[in-house]
């Protein structure tokens, strides 16, 4: 039976993907690097360390990942200051039913916990979860299995007992390999034919999600 239901963040639950996209090719064009959107969808996902790591093999040694990072993360600020965090379709109907259905849940992001933090607070959504494993809290990043591991024990579940809910190919395989039952909702990508391989179930919208818990615990 599915006991507990570990969520990603960043376009997953809320349209940030979107932003962050419109901010790396912001701050691309204003400091003059070529930043283009196959890399950027590349990294959808990653931890910190690993996305500076994949730009800097793409654009040089010598590229200021920090500089660039700080500009397009202020760029991502603005918006979500002026706009307010973007919530994704059925977020609110899923974590409610969870909620009355007693079922433990966690969030599993490879954003860092400050700016999570933030966001699960201003779009409301924190008084929801149990925990929140972030991506500055594991050693590894995804599609290392870490923190879907990391988020199972804090809820003194198994991987068995879980489910993961991803929009990323580098969150799907996180989930994957920590043996879990991986959901996807896409945002940004369509799943490849190595992605449809080892996805469980896919959905176009968090509120799908329910009839799958149910169906699972029938």
């Amino acid at each position: 039976m599915i006991q507990g239901v570990i969520f990603d963040m960043d376009g997953l639950m809320f349209d940030t993907e979107s932003a962050m996209l419109r901010g790396w090719l912001k701050a691309g064009e204003v400091l003059h690097y070529d930043i283009t959107e196959e890399l950027i969808l590349s990294v959808m996902g990653l931890v910190e360390e690993n996305i500076c790591q994949r730009f800097m093999e793409r654009l040089g040694a010598d590229f200021p990942y920090e500089q660039v990072r700080d500009l397009q993360m202020r760029y991502v600020d603005e918006e979500m200051d002026t706009q307010g965090v973007p919530v994704k379709k059925g977020l609110f109907d899923l974590l409610e039913y969870l909620k009355q259905s007693g079922m433990k849940t966690a969030v599993a992001t490879s954003t860092a916990r400050a700016r999570a933090e933030k966001l699960l607070n201003l779009s409301g959504a924190m008084p929801y979860f149990d925990f929140v494993i972030c991506g500055d809290m594991v050693h590894r990043g995804k599609p290392d299995p870490d923190i879907y591991l990391q988020a199972a024990k804090a809820l003194k579940l198994s991987p068995q007992e879980c489910i993961g809910l991803e929009d990323s190919r580098n969150g799907i395989f996180s989930v994957y390999n920590a043996g879990m039952k991986a959901v996807m909702i896409p945002d940004l990508i369509q799943p490849d034919k190595e992605m449809q391989a080892v996805i469980y179930r896919e959905f176009e919208d968090l509120s799908r999600v329910i009839a799958l818990v149910e169906e699972e615990n029938a």
